[in-house]
């Protein structure tokens, strides 16, 4: 996976995905879809 050798290779820095449809811990999303693919969080009225 990517993701894991680039934190392996980095060690613990800011990270950056462009394009992104999805949050990851310890990233920053940015594109027009981020969090288009994250979990609906249900929240009780």
């Amino acid at each position: 996976e990517a993701f894991a050798w680039c934190e392996r290779w980095a060690g613990e820095v800011r990270r950056v995905e462009l394009f992104s449809r999805q949050t990851r811990p310890g990233w920053d999303s940015w594109g027009f879809e981020a969090g288009k693919f994250d979990p609906v969080v249900q929240v009780a009225a």
